[in-house]
């Protein structure tokens, strides 16, 4: 499966196939023919749509600003058709009449989403228009989505309004039936048999990263798609190596005396969803396409996944204001391989990250700084492992060893309290106690009786749910309906997500009134969801105090009534154990 890079499914045929074994249509087939009949048309027009833009741009006249785009940033011609780059003409219908011309119907484009609808200007609309296209493929080479990348002499983008934010400078297409950016690395599928082969992989930060070093031949490098590392990024990652290597921009480094100052300690590293000029563009389209503008990513956010994980990572930090492909194209690549040989272990680079904050000469400000280092430490399942990283932790702050542990140990033992104190999801039943995530009981609900669904379609959307899996999950759900099966969900899914199905599948619920318990789930997770929309709105309430920011008058009132309602939850519950309706938004 991992060489050949198929499916538990499909290797269930090849195999069946291989040794003479039929296997009949209603134990595999009949259940996945209408989810691939669905799947097989997002493959078949997102491959139709990365060929157009190809061909695009390699024949199109228009397409010669992005050909010259790509001579300035010394990538060949051979790497463009390695990669399948592609160029969106400008004229928004350009897309949509070839597309129909291959006998794609208008539903069908708009249900992929290929195309855009403006109300303003009452027409349809290709979302990468006058854009430079990287093709996004899964690690079998089938096109999943796609980047675009503003060009600086196009003649209604300019490089003027590109450098005043007016418009993001990379977009990624929405995440769709058959893309999501957590489980996606930009460059795998070219990747994986180098990466087996090496027994490494080279994450970096960028589409033109990637394409530079397979340029020079080093080709065990891949690239996020404009988020953080994810679990199931180096889970997907551990199929083919345990050894992963960080490339990060200096601007990283930089973060640590950033960290110092308390007037940059806020939206440090964050990546934020924003939209384009309405004037320009529909004012709703990154909502509804769930994009976002794509910028570096701060992949040290979910670094402390790789003490649970097991993996070997390393990271290594470029030098000042250079990227990847700027130091392989004007040092060559003996010197880049050269550079990545010196790359530090990532639990020694976190500490000296968190170090940076603190003046070690000082007992009380080491005894902080150990404080914030012993949990990433607590996460580490090695043994052994955890014991050199404790020895280094206690040399490097100059602090007792087995003061340490005694700490770690503490921080152990209320990790486990709280577990398994975990209060109880309000408005359900007395004594009736949950293990999951108010999300995952939800979903084990619905896997064991869809007919709850019709309790929770109309009150909860995927945008409720915090977490990307739960939110993957809810979309998914929530189209099934009576479809509601854990085999179809796998499908859907992937296969590393088969433990967690299975778990949520087959766990009793002995609950004896399910529709309270559900109402009452549907009341926390939108509550859950309140508090992160008033975090948000409190910290920029804040900027705003501070005159760091225009004050919003909206946001505001928006802040204020979030507050009200969150300290009267407990009186915005109706008979059913749910939230009352609160005006937050404005019309």
């Amino acid at each position: 499966m991992r060489i050949e890079n198929i499916t538990f499914f499909e290797a269930i045929n090849k195999l069946a196939k291989r040794a003479g074994i039929k296997i009949e249509e209603n134990i595999l087939d009949r259940e996945f023919r209408e989810i691939d009949k669905e799947k097989k048309l997002f493959y078949q027009i997102y491959e139709e749509v990365s060929l157009f833009y190809h061909w695009y741009l390699c024949e199109a006249e228009e397409a010669k600003i992005a050909r010259g785009y790509l001579k300035k940033r010394n990538i060949s011609l051979e790497m463009a058709k390695k990669f399948r780059l592609g160029y969106a003409p400008l004229k928004v219908d350009t897309l949509k009449g070839a597309l129909e011309r291959k006998g794609y119907s208008l539903e069908e484009l708009v249900k992929t989403r290929i195309l855009n609808f403006s109300q303003d200007k009452n027409r349809h609309y290709d979302f990468f228009s006058g854009r430079l296209i990287f093709t996004i493929c899964d690690s079998r080479g089938r096109a999943v989505a796609f980047g675009g990348r503003i060009l600086p002499a196009s003649p209604e983008r300019g490089e003027e309004k590109e450098e005043t934010g007016q418009f993001p400078k990379y977009l990624n297409s929405a995440e769709t039936l058959i893309f999501s950016k957590s489980r996606i690395l930009y460059g795998l599928n070219q990747a994986i048999k180098v990466i087996h082969s090496e027994n490494q992989v080279i994450i970096c930060e960028g589409y033109f990263d990637v394409l530079a070093l397979h340029q020079a031949g080093i080709e065990n490098v891949v690239a996020s798609l404009g988020t953080a590392l994810t679990q199931e990024h180096l889970e997907i990652l551990r199929r083919y190596t345990e050894k992963v290597l960080l490339l990060f921009d200096s601007d990283l480094a930089g973060m640590v005396a950033m960290e110092r100052s308390s007037e940059n300690l806020g939206g440090t590293g964050k990546t934020c969803p924003s939209g384009l000029d309405d004037k320009m563009l529909d004012k709703n389209m990154l909502e509804y396409l769930g994009g976002e503008k794509v910028t570096k990513p701060l992949l040290m956010e979910n670094i402390s996944i790789s003490a649970e994980t097991g993996m070997e990572i390393m990271v290594s930090i470029l030098p000042e204001g250079l990227d990847p492909d700027e130091i392989v194209q004007s040092k060559g690549k003996e010197y880049f391989i050269n550079f990545l040989k010196q790359a530090k272990d990532f639990f020694e680079f976190q500490i000296e990250r968190i170090v940076g904050k603190y003046n070690l000469s000082q007992e009380k400000e080491s005894i902080a700084a150990a404080k914030e280092i012993l949990p990433l430490i607590t996460k580490i399942k090695d043994t052994l492992e955890e014991q050199g990283k404790m020895r280094y932790l206690a040399k490097r702050l100059d602090l007792d060893e087995g003061l340490l542990y005694a700490e770690a140990r503490r921080l152990w033992t209320l990790k486990m309290k709280k577990t398994a104190n975990r209060k109880e999801i309000s408005s359900l039943e007395v004594g009736e106690r949950i293990s999951n995530s108010p999300e995952e009981e939800l979903f084990s609900l619905l896997l064991e009786d869809n007919t709850l669904l019709s309790l929770v379609v109309d009150k909860l959307n995927p945008e409720d749910f915090l977490h990307p899996r739960h939110m993957r999950m809810a979309e998914i759900i929530f189209r099934m309906n009576e479809k509601l099966t854990p085999t179809y969900l796998l499908s859907l899914l992937g296969e590393e997500h088969s433990s967690w199905i299975s778990r949520l599948s087959c766990q009793d619920r002995p609950y004896r009134d399910k529709k309270r318990v559900v109402l009452g789930l549907v009341s926390t997770i939108k509550r859950k969801q309140y508090e992160q929309r008033w975090q948000t709105l409190s910290e920029e309430i804040n900027a705003m105090l501070e005159g760091k920011v225009i004050l919003d008058q909206d946001k505001y009132k928006e802040y204020q009534e979030l507050t009200k309602m969150l300290k009267s939850s407990t009186k915005n519950l109706n008979d059913n154990g749910e939230l009352k309706a609160v005006h937050l938004f404005k019309e």
